[in-house]
């Protein structure tokens, strides 16, 4: 109901001002802060093939409203706990891969442009650093456990949306170490040490900052 809601408000938007508009595209946030391929029966299961379902259920169902004279296309982002890569043995990124295999944009479609997208594919991924990520490797547990990542997402060509606001949810005790992680320039200080990652798609989500507004 959100989805046709929420399309068809987008809809009237253009058409009141009168903008020439062939294609709306939006991108909804489906959160892997939990599990990623575990998927069972138990009501409340909010693993994120579960959420994906769902939506892609949604898509189905509003279809008729999506499909229209000014198409609207739904792309999610999926977000990624990157402390997960932090476990000993940790199987996340291989697990990410694979879901990304199945259920992503392929990067010959990418490059056709929106148009010619499955309506539903994930588009790309959104990270938490108040999660207690800073993006920036400072040692070399971290260094091992982050680069493979950023490497993959480099390759692929897959966009990143980082949270970059410290007034929100957190999952770290100090509001000094929260407000750290966000801070934005951390990934300047990542791409200054590898250059190799300087091919990395960021959106920095909520103007950068709280601080940097001003």
């Amino acid at each position: 109901d959100n989805l046709v809601w929420f399309a068809r408000q987008l809809r009237e938007a253009v058409s009141a001002h009168q903008r020439l508009v062939d294609l709306i595209v939006i991108t909804p946030l489906i959160m892997d802060f939990d599990q990623v391929l575990v998927k069972t029966d138990i009501e409340g299961d909010v693993s994120v093939a579960r959420q994906y379902e769902r939506l892609l259920l949604a898509i189905e169902a509003a279809r008729a409203t999506l499909d229209q004279t000014i198409p609207v296309k739904v792309f999610p982002f999926m977000g990624f706990d990157m402390g997960k890569l932090l476990l000993e043995r940790s199987h996340a990124l291989d697990e990410l891969k694979a879901f990304w295999a199945v259920n992503a944009v392929n990067q010959q479609d990418r490059t056709k442009g929106f148009s010619a997208i499955t309506n539903g594919n994930l588009l790309g991924l959104k990270l938490y650093p108040p999660l207690g990520f800073n993006p920036y490797p400072n040692n070399t547990k971290e260094e091992d456990a982050y680069l493979p990542f950023y490497d993959w997402c480099v390759a692929e060509k897959i966009p990143i949306t980082v949270h970059c606001q410290p007034g929100s949810f957190t999952g770290m005790k100090s509001e000094r170490e929260m407000r750290s992680n966000t801070d934005s320039c951390n990934w300047l200080k990542l791409l200054k040490k590898y250059s190799d990652l300087r091919e990395l798609r960021i959106n920095f989500a909520h103007f950068g900052g709280e601080t940097e507004l001003t």
